[in-house]
């Protein structure tokens, strides 16, 4: 369901998301597998003030496997993804807000950035 309902719309109708914080948006370069078979999204971003460009990738199956883990207590924070997302997380903060803003797009719940969680919708 996540890895179907995020390809229809990624490229085609979204390409980029904006940051939370200040600066160039991350933006979307494809599907592909990574080198281990795993399908993945992957984004890119520059920083060092727009001198270097780097690129991440959001493993759909560890997206996947955070939702379901986390469905019944309704909240995803920093440590659900870091133990269930370990090479999504590989990417640093950047892999963390990536996620929570491709779970939000799906309409499967919001951040609060308050708070610093994922708020997962009841019965998604």
């Amino acid at each position: 369901m996540l890895k179907e309902g995020l390809k229809r719309i990624i490229p085609e109708r979204i390409d980029r998301i904006s940051k939370t914080e200040l600066g160039e948006p991350y933006v979307f370069d494809g599907w592909r597998f990574d080198c281990s078979g795993e399908e993945c999204l992957f984004y890119r971003y520059n920083c060092d003030c727009g001198i270097k460009v780097e690129h991440r990738r959001v493993v759909i199956s560890e997206l996947e496997e955070l939702l379901e883990d986390c469905c019944d207590k309704l909240t995803i924070n920093q440590d659900d993804f870091q133990r269930i997302c370990p090479k999504t997380f590989a990417s640093g903060p950047c892999g963390y807000e990536v996620s929570m803003k491709l779970l939000e797009i799906l309409k499967l719940g919001h951040m609060n950035t308050e708070e610093g969680y994922f708020e997962v919708r009841r019965g998604y």
